[in-house]
């Protein structure tokens, strides 16, 4: 994915490579977080969400993308076993509910045919 990325160019956009669970970056400093085919491979998701959460400015925003519904990930997962067999998205209104629990307020959220897109901002005192 870095790899990819490199290849465009924005000026206010700096590429970390780094685990979810331990995101080397001050509190309160990033506009977004683009969570792209990935969320399903993440270690320990409830401290990646708390990371996320505090990375993020008071009005910073979480998409949550997969370029598949969640069924079709799954699906897919299974289908290649070892090592992902085991990383599957939940239900897709139980993962509405985890990041509510997390203080995020759900602005758009679809499970279509093709794709699962979540778009969430965080809520800070």
């Amino acid at each position: 994915m870095l790899k990819y990325a490199r290849r465009f160019r924005y000026p206010r956009l700096e590429l970390i490579h780094s685990f979810c669970e331990d995101i080397p970056l001050d509190s309160g400093t990033i506009d977004a977080v683009v969570i792209n085919d990935t969320f399903p491979h993440f270690n320990d998701r409830k401290i990646a969400l708390q990371e996320i959460r505090r990375v993020l400015k008071k009005a910073g925003y979480l998409y949550l993308i997969h370029t598949s519904n969640s069924k079709k990930v799954n699906q897919t997962h299974q289908e290649i076993g070892d090592p992902v067999e085991k990383d599957l998205l939940p239900p897709f209104e139980e993962l509405v509910s985890i990041l509510e629990n997390f203080q995020f307020h759900v602005k758009t959220a679809r499970d279509t045919e093709n794709h699962l897109f979540i778009k969430a901002r965080i809520l800070k005192d």
